[in-house]
């Protein structure tokens, strides 16, 4: 069970982003008060900086290494990219949009960088010292 509770974020996040990047934009609530130009990119870098931050939390112990971090944000931004390729594929109301995957991949790299600042000073270089 506690296995389960670990993954359910990182899998819930996961799970919601196909729904709402897929689903009828006739169906999201409207939002006349925070309605202005960019809004949607703000919303991808923040779904892709929360998918990566729940993912590096998940699959990473008390150690996160650079490498992993980057390996998961990579790994999000892909999903991103498939989502849009989707969206292109599968919908009618939806489209493809280049600066989407950007703001992805964005969200993912701002993610991933703050993570390792402020996770950095918790991997052991040896068994009884840990790096500066």
């Amino acid at each position: 069970m506690r296995r389960i509770r670990r993954y359910l974020p990182a899998l819930l996040l996961t799970i919601a982003i196909p729904m709402l990047s897929l689903i009828n934009p006739d169906y999201l609530p409207e939002t006349r008060s925070l309605n202005f130009s960019g809004l949607d990119k703000i919303v991808h870098l923040l779904m892709y900086a929360l998918l990566t931050f729940a993912w590096a939390l998940t699959l990473t112990t008390s150690c996160i290494r650079p490498a992993k971090l980057l390996l998961i944000a990579i790994a999000a931004s892909f999903y991103g990219l498939i989502m849009e390729i989707m969206q292109y594929c599968f919908t009618k109301n939806r489209s493809m949009d280049f600066w989407d995957s950007v703001a992805n991949l964005g969200g993912a790299l701002i993610a991933a960088a703050l993570i390792y600042i402020v996770y950095k000073g918790r991997c052991k270089t040896s068994d009884n010292e840990t790096a500066p």
